[in-house]
Protein backbone atom coordinates (compact mmCIF):
# COMPACT_ATOMS: atom_id res chain seq x y z
CA UNK A 1 0.00 0.00 0.00
CA UNK A 2 1.56 3.41 -1.32
CA UNK A 3 2.46 5.89 2.14
CA UNK A 4 0.68 8.29 -0.04
CA UNK A 5 -2.80 7.09 0.35
CA UNK A 6 -2.11 6.54 3.68
CA UNK A 7 -1.36 10.40 4.73
CA UNK A 8 -4.23 11.62 2.94
CA UNK A 9 -6.37 9.64 5.98
CA UNK A 10 -3.66 10.93 8.43
CA UNK A 11 -4.25 14.20 7.48
CA UNK A 12 -8.22 14.01 7.41
CA UNK A 13 -8.43 13.15 10.28
CA UNK A 14 -6.25 15.69 12.29
CA UNK A 15 -8.02 18.53 9.81
CA UNK A 16 -11.51 16.96 10.93
CA UNK A 17 -10.75 16.59 14.26
CA UNK A 18 -9.21 19.82 14.84
CA UNK A 19 -11.72 21.60 12.92
CA UNK A 20 -15.50 19.47 14.00
CA UNK A 21 -14.17 18.83 18.07
CA UNK A 22 -11.44 21.24 18.60
CA UNK A 23 -9.10 18.32 19.83
CA UNK A 24 -5.38 18.33 18.64
CA UNK A 25 -4.50 14.60 17.98
CA UNK A 26 -1.12 13.47 17.93
CA UNK A 27 -0.07 10.93 15.22
CA UNK A 28 1.46 7.63 16.68
CA UNK A 29 3.77 5.51 15.36
CA UNK A 30 2.01 3.28 12.39
CA UNK A 31 1.70 -0.74 12.57
CA UNK A 32 0.38 -3.22 10.08
CA UNK A 33 -2.62 -5.18 12.29
CA UNK A 34 -1.83 -8.36 12.73
CA UNK A 35 -5.45 -9.71 14.35
CA UNK A 36 -9.05 -8.67 13.08
CA UNK A 37 -9.72 -7.35 17.07
CA UNK A 38 -11.46 -4.07 16.89
CA UNK A 39 -9.72 -1.53 19.14
CA UNK A 40 -11.74 0.69 20.33
CA UNK A 41 -15.47 0.98 21.26
CA UNK A 42 -17.11 2.50 18.75
CA UNK A 43 -16.13 2.17 15.12
CA UNK A 44 -16.71 3.55 12.18
CA UNK A 45 -16.22 1.05 8.65
CA UNK A 46 -16.13 2.47 5.09
CA UNK A 47 -15.95 0.35 2.01
CA UNK A 48 -13.12 2.42 -0.98
CA UNK A 49 -12.92 1.01 -4.29
CA UNK A 50 -12.68 2.26 -7.77
CA UNK A 51 -11.43 0.05 -11.38
CA UNK A 52 -8.33 -0.91 -10.22
CA UNK A 53 -8.22 -0.81 -6.28
CA UNK A 54 -10.51 -1.98 -3.29
CA UNK A 55 -10.09 -1.82 0.30
CA UNK A 56 -12.05 -0.33 2.88
CA UNK A 57 -11.20 2.53 6.22
CA UNK A 58 -11.91 2.25 9.16
CA UNK A 59 -11.50 4.88 12.65
CA UNK A 60 -12.28 3.04 15.96
CA UNK A 61 -12.41 5.17 19.04
CA UNK A 62 -12.26 4.24 23.04
CA UNK A 63 -14.68 5.74 25.33
CA UNK A 64 -13.37 8.51 26.60
CA UNK A 65 -12.38 10.24 23.37
CA UNK A 66 -14.71 9.44 21.58
CA UNK A 67 -17.16 11.15 24.57
CA UNK A 68 -14.52 14.06 24.19
CA UNK A 69 -15.40 14.58 20.82
CA UNK A 70 -18.57 14.20 20.33
CA UNK A 71 -19.33 16.59 23.24
CA UNK A 72 -17.16 18.91 21.80
CA UNK A 73 -18.85 19.01 18.37
CA UNK A 74 -22.29 18.97 19.64
CA UNK A 75 -22.09 21.65 22.46
CA UNK A 76 -23.19 19.19 25.15
CA UNK A 77 -21.33 16.61 27.63
CA UNK A 78 -21.78 12.91 27.02
CA UNK A 79 -21.18 10.23 29.90
CA UNK A 80 -21.90 7.04 27.85
CA UNK A 81 -21.85 5.63 24.52
CA UNK A 82 -25.20 6.22 22.97
CA UNK A 83 -27.27 6.37 19.82
CA UNK A 84 -25.99 9.65 18.82
CA UNK A 85 -22.27 9.07 19.56
CA UNK A 86 -22.77 6.04 17.40
CA UNK A 87 -24.56 8.46 14.53
CA UNK A 88 -20.99 10.91 15.58
CA UNK A 89 -19.28 8.30 14.73
CA UNK A 90 -21.17 7.48 11.61
CA UNK A 91 -20.58 11.56 10.70
CA UNK A 92 -16.83 11.60 11.71
CA UNK A 93 -16.35 8.33 9.36
CA UNK A 94 -17.87 10.08 6.23
CA UNK A 95 -16.02 13.57 6.85
CA UNK A 96 -12.71 12.20 7.39
CA UNK A 97 -12.64 9.75 4.04
CA UNK A 98 -14.61 12.87 2.25
CA UNK A 99 -11.51 14.79 3.10
CA UNK A 100 -8.92 11.77 1.75
CA UNK A 101 -11.14 11.02 -0.95
CA UNK A 102 -10.95 14.54 -2.19
CA UNK A 103 -6.85 14.87 -1.56
CA UNK A 104 -6.51 11.80 -3.14
CA UNK A 105 -8.73 13.09 -6.10
CA UNK A 106 -6.17 15.99 -6.59
CA UNK A 107 -3.56 12.94 -7.15
CA UNK A 108 -5.95 11.21 -9.62
CA UNK A 109 -7.20 8.42 -7.58
CA UNK A 110 -10.83 8.43 -7.28
CA UNK A 111 -12.35 6.17 -4.82
CA UNK A 112 -15.66 5.57 -4.75
CA UNK A 113 -17.40 4.74 -0.67
CA UNK A 114 -20.61 3.15 0.53
CA UNK A 115 -22.82 3.63 3.46
CA UNK A 116 -20.76 3.51 6.24
CA UNK A 117 -21.22 1.30 9.14
CA UNK A 118 -20.95 1.35 12.73
CA UNK A 119 -19.82 -1.15 15.66
CA UNK A 120 -20.58 -0.94 19.36
CA UNK A 121 -19.04 -2.98 21.88
CA UNK A 122 -15.51 -4.18 22.18
CA UNK A 123 -15.90 -7.85 21.84
CA UNK A 124 -16.48 -7.90 18.07
CA UNK A 125 -13.79 -8.82 15.42
CA UNK A 126 -13.38 -6.30 12.13
CA UNK A 127 -12.92 -8.28 9.17
CA UNK A 128 -11.72 -5.59 6.17
CA UNK A 129 -13.85 -6.30 2.92
CA UNK A 130 -9.95 -7.28 1.70
CA UNK A 131 -7.56 -9.45 2.32
CA UNK A 132 -4.13 -6.79 2.59
CA UNK A 133 -2.14 -5.91 5.15
CA UNK A 134 -4.00 -3.41 7.52
CA UNK A 135 -1.91 -0.56 8.31
CA UNK A 136 -3.35 0.81 11.49
CA UNK A 137 -2.49 4.53 12.87
CA UNK A 138 -2.95 5.65 16.60
CA UNK A 139 -4.01 9.08 17.63
CA UNK A 140 -3.44 10.32 20.96
CA UNK A 141 -5.65 13.04 22.66
CA UNK A 142 -5.86 13.91 25.96
CA UNK A 143 -8.81 11.81 27.14
CA UNK A 144 -7.24 8.70 25.03
CA UNK A 145 -6.82 6.79 22.32
CA UNK A 146 -8.16 6.17 18.81
CA UNK A 147 -7.15 4.40 15.79
CA UNK A 148 -7.47 4.75 12.09
CA UNK A 149 -7.00 1.74 9.53
CA UNK A 150 -6.45 1.77 6.10
CA UNK A 151 -6.42 -1.81 3.90
CA UNK A 152 -6.27 -1.05 -0.23
CA UNK A 153 -5.27 -3.11 -2.46
CA UNK A 154 -5.03 -2.98 -6.43
CA UNK A 155 -7.60 -5.01 -7.75
CA UNK A 156 -6.86 -8.24 -9.48
CA UNK A 157 -10.37 -9.47 -10.26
Amino acid sequence: MDVEYVNSFILATDNVLKTMAFVTPKVGKAFVKKENEILGEATGVLGLANDTMKGSFAIAFSKKPILKIVSNMLGEKFEEINNEIIDAVGEITNMICGQARGDLSKKGINLNTGIPQMIQGKDYHLYHKIRGPILTIPFEIDEGTFWVEVCLIENHS
